[in-house]
């Protein structure tokens, strides 16, 4: 009898364990878009042509270093507002705006002095856009390519911009450069930037690096006596937007999101990071005080939790389905991807498991939110499109290509 209780006892112990490892995560008690009346058509009555038309044509030379989701909505409005001289350099093949005669597409990389060299000849104005964002990866043996694109290629751009006389370079950085291991709400640009020793991830502790650099780089001399103007813009936190892969692209693709944690931070519409840069070239050109070296936050003054941005993105998306994963499952699947990466030396193909792992975690259990005053005061920064309003463009634009893609079909 006392053997068949004990069997009864560690079984009641496995079943309990599994039971607590399945356990789905609560969801959040304040769901914000749960007591606010729908605006279908607010993104409507905002105009991005009115909103700028302070910043018209300069008929400079521009380069796009880096036309990924955010590289592209820059060169997009570039065009828009009448820029017909745009060159874009990137490593991948295909050039987005093929057949564009206004855009000159160079493929390379940010590796390469050489080609950089040769893409900043005849340029006068800069958008360094690029990175490498390995917020999954911590252990020493996956620094390299981050040094590598994001500290490296910073390093190669701007000593490219000295030799052919680039005299404008506003710097596309992040809030990940001033989190550490200790972020709370209501942060400024006061913030110590992060090291390698006090950042979670390899993306936060280069990209701060490249940073320095980028603003050290004020003042420096340039091949032809001048000298070069800097500054960096930090888009705080999440820059969402349609085709933006990592936040709201796949919940428009499948109507579905799987949700582990509810930290609130701040998403700020794509639209809003490319005004940041727009206004940040026009003070550098016009020689603004308070704007040569220095760094600025730019957020949606609106923070939230990804379960809130996502719930206001369901009350437009039929059919949508917002659930919740076992967060302790999640969490002893995160430990053993990285030990099998560890162990792998990182050459075992995970797939998408090789995104879970403990950095992951770390970075969205954080809570923190940015302020943008210093934006607002020196470059007269106010964002254009409030969260809804950028996901309901975000849903009409994926709407307009799914509708032209199957004409196409």
């Amino acid at each position: 009898m006392e053997h068949m209780y004990g069997w009864i006892l560690a079984a009641a112990t496995v079943i309990g364990f599994f039971g607590w490892l399945m356990k789905p995560t609560p969801q959040s008690p304040n769901i914000r878009r749960a007591k606010r009346p729908l605006d279908r058509d607010a993104h409507e009555r905002v105009d991005w042509s009115k909103a700028t038309e302070g910043l018209t044509k300069t008929g400079k030379q521009y380069l796009v270093v880096g036309v990924g989701f955010l590289g592209r909505r820059i060169v997009k409005y570039l065009l828009e507002r009448g820029e017909e001289r745009v060159r874009c350099f990137d490593i991948a093949p295909t050039n987005p705006f093929a057949g564009d005669a206004r855009v000159e597409y160079v493929v390379g990389s940010v590796e390469s002095l050489e080609e950089l060299t040769k893409a900043t000849e005849g340029v006068e104005v800069v958008f360094s856009t690029f990175a490498i964002i390995k917020y999954f990866e911590r252990m020493d043996f996956q620094a390299g390519i981050s040094e590598r694109i994001n500290i490296g290629g910073t390093q190669n751009l701007l000593a490219a911009m000295k030799t052919n006389s680039v005299s404008i370079l506003v710097q596309t950085s992040s809030s990940n450069v001033a989190l550490g291991k200790n972020p709370r709400l209501g942060m400024d640009e006061s913030e110590p930037r992060v090291t390698r020793e006090t950042m979670i991830n390899h993306y936060g502790w280069t990209k701060a690096q490249a940073e320095k650099d980028a603003l050290d780089a004020d003042g420096s001399m340039l091949a032809d006596g001048r000298t070069m103007a800097t500054c960096a813009v930090r888009p705080c936190s999440g820059i969402f937007g349609h085709d933006d892969r990592m936040i709201i692209q796949r919940f428009l693709d499948t109507k579905l999101i799987q949700l582990f944690f509810w930290a609130k931070i701040d998403y700020i519409y794509v639209d809003n990071v490319v005004w940041g840069h727009f206004l940040a070239e026009e003070k550098l050109a016009n020689g603004a005080a308070g704007v040569r070296g220095e760094m600025f936050n730019v957020t949606n003054r609106d923070p939230m939790s990804s379960e809130d941005l996502h719930s206001i993105a369901k009350d437009y998306l039929e059919g949508a389905e917002v659930k919740y994963l076992p967060l302790h499952l999640m969490t002893c699947l995160a430990y053993v991807s990285e030990w099998i990466t560890w162990l792998s030396n990182g050459k075992a193909d995970l797939g998408d498991l090789k995104l879970l792992t403990p950095a992951t975690f770390d970075t969205a259990a954080y809570n923190y939110t940015f302020i943008d005053d210093k934006a607002k005061k020196y470059l007269g920064y106010d964002p254009i499109f409030t969260v809804e309003e950028g996901v309901q463009r975000s849903i009409k634009l994926h709407r307009e290509l799914q509708a032209a893609k199957e004409k196409s079909a």
